[in-house]
């Protein structure tokens, strides 16, 4: 995700909290203005779209033939699965995490949820955070072709997971998009009306809702703090 200099990240952010725990990582990159490197990015672009595409190789690289064999196979033939020490390293992970975004301690919550009220109580780290890790440790393994998951893996892992989804949180990274306090009590009814309104799976233009809203509750702007998510 690109953040822009004149902005907080939390003003950049439109998803909802619970969207943005379901990704694996995340990573802030900066939007820095550098004209030569605007320059040369631009040059790539055009290059690709132009068909004059660089081939060339330097002696460090993998040939890109060698490499989509390389990564077919792995998908193919290669499906690692957890060691005991490295199942316990995890375990033992999942319990300091959640340790450390209990209680008052909110230096590593993950993501405010603009509902939970003035406190902000974060999203803890949960099962779906421990998952993620899981997974991250389990494609390290496969890209050695490993048939187990060690505990070399699961550290890797987990720094990966702290250095951008917990960075990430750290930074700020939360939608924090709380209504005036005049606007709440219009809010709740707005809300109990889409959830009578829309059954469980039924789909509807946003737009459409929104009109319909508007015309029967006459307040443009609570509407659009509800359906905003």
């Amino acid at each position: 995700m690109c953040i822009r200099d004149r902005c907080t990240v939390a003003e950049q952010i439109e998803f909802q909290s619970t969207i943005l725990s379901r990704f694996d990582c995340i990573f802030l990159v900066k939007d820095t203005r550098d004209e030569a490197a605007d320059r040369k990015i631009a040059e790539h672009v055009m290059n690709l779209h132009i068909g004059n595409i660089c081939t060339s190789e330097t002696e460090d690289e993998i040939p890109l033939v060698v490499l989509k064999k390389y990564i077919t196979y792995a998908r193919a033939r290669c499906f690692p699965r957890l060691t005991e020490a490295a199942g316990l390293l995890l375990e033992n992970f999942y319990v300091n995490d959640r340790k450390e975004t209990s209680g008052d301690n909110k230096k590593c919550n993950l993501f405010t949820n603009p509902l939970d009220g003035p406190a902000g109580r974060g999203i803890p780290i949960t099962v779906r955070q421990l998952e993620a890790i899981i997974r991250l440790s389990e494609s390290l393994a496969k890209m050695e072709l490993s048939g187990t998951v060690n505990e070399e893996h699961v550290n890797e892992a987990h720094r990966i997971f702290h250095i951008s989804t917990m960075y990430a949180a750290t930074s700020g990274f939360t939608v924090n998009m709380q209504p005036p306090e005049e606007l709440k009590e219009i809010i709740l009814k707005i809300e109990n009306a889409l959830e009578a309104r829309l059954s469980i799976g039924e789909k509807m233009q946003r737009t459409k809702l929104q009109e319909e809203m508007c015309s029967r509750f006459g307040n443009e702007r609570a509407v659009s703090y509800v359906t905003a998510w």
